[in-house]
């Protein structure tokens, strides 16, 4: 959870500063001295904020990936039908396979290709 991660970044900030919490919107979660780890600051923010405050200043991120996750959707239909074409011309070379392995090989390859360059 970004939560979490961000507030393990800024221990190490404010570690520097002789600062033992940090303000997170309308509160405080007291962190401590010291170098925690992830379940420790998870075990704070539940116990001083609740469940709600892990999803706090996560719409930005939703955002982001949201948008990253359609744009790859989108693009990786979009290159499969372009390696598609010149794929099918492999069909007319030689070769010891059958006809049907050769199919699904191409269409294993098609996808790996397509993934690839989406992103």
């Amino acid at each position: 959870i970004e939560r979490v991660k961000i507030l393990l970044q800024l221990q190490n900030s404010l570690k520097g500063n002789n600062a033992s919490a940090v303000k997170g919107g309308s509160s405080t979660i007291s962190l401590g001295n010291g170098r925690l780890t992830a379940m420790q600051v998870w075990r704070s923010v539940y116990n001083e904020q609740g469940v709600l405050a892990f999803w706090r200043g996560n719409t930005p991120n939703v955002l982001r990936q949201g948008g990253t996750t359609a744009l790859n959707f989108m693009l990786m239909d979009w290159y499969k039908q372009a390696i598609q074409t010149p794929l099918a011309y492999t069909l007319k070379l030689p070769s010891n396979r059958s006809p049907e392995a050769r199919k699904k090989r191409r269409a294993r390859l098609s996808s790996f290709l397509s993934g690839g360059l989406a992103g």
